[in-house]
């Protein structure tokens, strides 16, 4: 057991650090739903699964492992031209950049990204006008959230966005992260309680200062006890 009360609270900040972090990320790599790094091929299901989920990411990675010259740029209506549909007319160097609920924001800012990776020769863009009123969807707009994720790595393997689809192909809904967070921290607090005796902390009030230092966060108020009612004479 470690005594020494500053380094134990290190040791169980870095446990917390390894559970909050190490999980998500060994869980997206182990998946990897959106593709990144390409070691699986995922089904029709699986894939329309995680597409829906964040539509901007997933035809983000789709397009950085295979740019094409020409785009196709809308909403659902648009992404349900297949890439089947421009093979058999010839088409191969078309790519489908559209996904469902798509923006006019979006449908920019995927023009912007697929152009900084190589020259576009012809766009076709599907949008009904009522896309082109700024109120259309509050003005939605996921693909700079994408952009970060893709930034790095590290970004990605660190989502907590990556590893919620990750469980979610396999039937699982990872927990909310600030409940997570503070369900750990309460555990933290109550076995830092239990361990620290009435020599190293006179009052329950010392116990509260101590958490917070040491962990930035305060605890909930301990439940009042009553005393027991005295025993009757001769019983």
């Amino acid at each position: 057991m470690i005594r020494n009360p500053r380094l134990r609270r290190c040791s169980l900040a870095l446990l917390i650090a390894f559970a909050v972090g190490g999980v998500p990320a060994a869980t997206n790599l182990a998946l990897d739903p959106f593709q990144l790094v390409g070691w699986r091929t995922l089904d029709k299901k699986t894939a329309d699964t995680v597409e829906k989920r964040h539509g901007p990411l997933f035809k983000a990675i789709a397009y950085d492992r295979a740019p094409k010259r020409r785009l196709i740029l809308g909403d659902s209506r648009s992404r349900a031209l297949r890439n089947k549909l421009f093979h058999e007319l010839g088409e191969t160097e078309a790519f489908n950049f559209a996904f469902s609920g798509g923006t006019v924001p979006e449908m920019i800012e995927a023009y912007g990204f697929a152009a900084a990776r190589g020259p576009i020769d012809a766009l076709v863009i599907g949008a009904p006008l009522r896309m082109f009123d700024k109120t259309y969807k509050n003005g939605k707009n996921q693909f700079p959230e994408a952009a970060a994720i893709l930034s790095t790595p590290v970004n990605y393997f660190s989502s907590w966005l990556v590893f919620d689809t990750a469980l979610e192909t396999i039937g699982l809904r990872a927990p909310d992260p600030s409940a997570l967070i503070a369900g750990l921290l309460d555990g933290v607090a109550g076995v830092a309680f239990a361990q620290m005796s009435f020599a190293d902390a006179q009052s329950y009030g010392q116990c509260r200062a101590a958490c917070v230092e040491a962990f930035d966060y305060e605890p909930p108020p301990r439940a009042a006890t009553s005393a027991p009612p005295p025993r009757a004479r001769g019983s």
